[in-house]
């Protein structure tokens, strides 16, 4: 279940009046905003929301399963994934393993707060 507080709501309204985008969650890191929001939704963002939020914002595409969110997000078709327990393993060639983590494990970061958060399992990549 989505809970938000004031702050959330806040966030919500200010994307839908500047991009027309209705995210379906909003997950506020320290340096981040991370938007939920529909598949057609995705290439409404804009470099413009990072300096009107005064964050780095994020568009995640909002997924029933989290084997598709991290699909979605790395978008790579040439993974190979397991679930155990509440972790997924993430295999990926060699070559593309730190365009998955990310500078600093930046994007990895991100998946796994969505993950969490919706569905309660973390990504790992192997």
């Amino acid at each position: 279940m989505v809970s938000w507080n004031n702050d959330d709501f806040k966030i919500l309204s200010d994307l839908q009046l500047k991009t027309g985008v209705k995210a379906k969650d909003v997950i506020m890191l320290e340096n981040d905003i991370i938007f939920l929001v529909k598949p057609e939704d995705v290439k409404k963002f804009t470099p413009e929301l990072n300096r009107a939020f005064k964050k780095k914002v994020v568009f995640l595409q909002d997924c029933e399963t989290p084997i598709e969110m991290i699909k979605k997000w790395l978008g790579l078709d040439s993974i190979e994934l397991k679930e155990t327990g509440n972790t997924i393993m993430v295999k990926v060639d060699e070559r593309k393993r730190g365009a998955v983590i990310g500078r600093g494990g930046w994007s990895i970061s991100i998946l796994n707060t969505v993950l969490k958060k919706k569905f309660g399992v973390l990504a790992k990549v192997v």
